[in-house]
């Protein structure tokens, strides 16, 4: 909830709720899919799945170490975490493929998965993965660095930035046609940025660490 402050010092955000889920550790990220709520817990190096109506605990799937993104994908919840990206199989809640960072490339990070594609960011290069398969479909040369990806059926942006405020407007994103595998646009950013929101013919971007909005 936008304006509610979050965490278990504030009551009155947990009174308000129409359903609370005690978890045995602290949440670290969540997503939706296959009619669940799904819950990477970093310190407990597991997956906790939610079913969104009772908040039954439906199973908790040991997944590695440093649990943290998750993303639904082609019948498979993939989950990021400190030396892979695995996925759990919906149906069984077990672990069913692993992919090691250190066999995509020397600088492998963050992920985007959506169905038919999973990309990933190594460095100034981005691969695409096939999610059911694992093999390699394509490593793009970006020429800028790729620190976050973002991924429709019908566009693929990243963008870079540094933290540090007195850094910001060293950023640039860079656009991608996942039906070519190729490089539409690159765009120098006057401001950092976090995640995108994409549209038929416009992307806006909200900056982070200033007031500004692209």
């Amino acid at each position: 909830l936008i304006g509610a402050r979050c965490g278990v010092a504030d009551p009155d955000r947990a009174n308000g709720a129409d359903l609370n889920v005690p978890l045995d550790l602290h949440g670290e990220q969540l997503n939706t899919g296959f009619g669940s709520v799904w819950v990477s817990q970093k310190y407990g190096d597991n997956v906790v799945r939610v079913d969104p109506d009772t908040g039954e605990i439906i199973a908790t799937i040991p997944v590695g170490t440093d649990p943290l993104k998750l993303q639904p994908a082609d019948g498979r919840m993939w989950v990021r975490t400190a030396d892979a990206y695995v996925a759990i199989d919906e149906a069984t809640n077990t672990v069913t493929d692993s992919l090691a960072k250190a066999d995509v490339g020397p600088a492998a990070n963050r992920s985007f998965a959506i169905d038919g594609a999973m990309w990933i960011c190594d460095g100034r290069r981005l691969h695409r993965y096939d999610p059911t398969t694992l093999e390699p479909v394509t490593a793009i040369d970006l020429g800028v660095p790729c620190d976050f990806v973002y991924a429709t059926p019908d566009l693929v942006v990243t963008w870079n930035h540094d933290d540090a405020p007195a850094e910001s407007g060293a950023s640039a994103t860079v656009m991608i046609d996942p039906a070519t595998n190729q490089v539409l646009t690159t765009i120098s950013l006057p401001v950092d940025v976090v995640w995108p929101v994409v549209f038929d013919d416009t992307v806006f971007f909200a900056g982070d660490l200033n007031t500004s909005a692209l």
